[in-house]
């Protein structure tokens, strides 16, 4: 997950003699004894963190909580994306060049994240280009913490070129990286993803497919074909979300598939579809009666119909449709039921 605070503070290392005010409290117990901040430029301090130098790295962190514009401006100016990687890593793991970089308490609360995640944002910050860059990369990073971060940040960042790497990201290996390439496409709201987003619904993975189902449903009737396709799956996890799905976007589209659903082999996604076609209060009856007709005549595709049929709110239907559903629950039901349909079809035809 991403982490929200940092440990506490460790002995400066590393800034040269001469560079700022002494720094003799540095080898304190007191772990949460900050040294003094100095005088040190932001540029110089940037210059040195990106060495490594972990000292100059939390003073510069100092200088961005304290909306040092001299900061932000030594960061927008920085000649590689090198010191941007690094703040990212401190934003993931808390870590610095691969080292701890724990800071004081003082520094230790949320306005301090929020100001370093500002300076990945367009205007804000490092310039875009960079950051898309960096960010891109982060999403290869061998830590989970910071690939999970990049994609939180790309979300934010909202820049639609990068969607294609975000869908690729949801194949990570990590289930947290995946959700958040997820979420951050919810956010991109990139027509051409529908298909990589239902496709990653086969890692059967409850929080992922959760976020899919909110960033499909943001992405409107641009998410129906994918949808559609899917409801063919030989994967009854994937028909089941995608007839959910289809059920609230109440696209006509997709009721051919739902009512194909009523008959599916499997009993959660069978009943998913006639759920879902019983609030969608659209005209149905005569497609699920056909598919009485065609499907196979199985006591469970017996029961989704009926519940489909029984939900219609239309009172000039149910006179009509009272017979078909008292059939479909008799003992000779695979005599009866075809009997009662065909009869139900030639009086919906009669009455237009």
């Amino acid at each position: 997950m991403l982490p929200d605070q940092e440990p506490s503070f460790p002995p400066a290392d590393d800034l040269p003699g001469g560079s700022m005010a002494p720094d003799t409290s540095a080898r304190q117990d007191s772990a949460d004894e900050a040294p003094p901040v100095g005088t040190t430029p932001p540029a110089q301090l940037a210059a040195l963190a990106v060495q490594g130098k972990r000292g100059a790295a939390w003073r510069l962190l100092h200088w961005i909580g304290e909306d040092s514009q001299e900061a932000i401006e030594a960061i927008r100016q920085f000649p590689d994306r090198h010191l941007l990687e690094l703040l990212l890593e401190w934003l993931a793991l808390g870590a610095w060049a691969g080292k701890p970089l724990k800071v004081p308490r003082a520094m230790r609360q949320p306005h301090l994240r929020t100001q370093v995640r500002t300076l990945f944002l367009p205007g804000s910050g490092a310039p875009e280009d960079v950051v898309k860059a960096v960010l891109i990369a982060g999403l290869h990073h061998p830590q989970e913490a910071v690939r999970e971060t990049a994609a939180h940040l790309l979300g934010i960042v909202g820049e639609p070129s990068t969607a294609v790497h975000l869908a690729d990201a949801l194949h990570d290996p990590a289930s947290e990286v995946r959700v958040q390439a997820a979420k951050a496409l919810g956010r991109l709201r990139v027509p051409g993803v529908a298909a990589a987003l239902v496709e990653a619904l086969r890692y059967h993975d409850e929080a992922l497919a959760s976020q899919i189902h909110q960033t499909l449903l943001g992405l409107e009737s641009a998410a129906v074909p994918a949808l559609i396709e899917a409801t063919s799956s030989p994967d009854a996890w994937v028909r089941w979300h995608a007839l959910r799905i289809l059920g609230e976007l109440h696209d006509a589209r997709g009721l051919r598939p739902l009512v194909a659903g009523l008959a599916d082999e499997d009993r959660a996604v069978a009943w998913m579809a006639a759920h879902a076609l019983a609030v969608m209060d659209a005209p149905v009856v005569e497609d699920v009666l056909r598919l009485l007709l065609r499907a196979p005549d199985t006591p469970q595709l017996m029961e989704t119909a009926a519940y489909v049929l029984r939900t219609q709110t239309n009172k000039q239907l149910k006179p009509i449709l009272e017979p078909v559903v008292e059939s479909m629950h008799a003992a000779d039901y695979r005599v009866a039921m075809p009997l009662a349909v065909n009869r139900a079809l030639e009086q919906l035809a009669a009455g237009g």
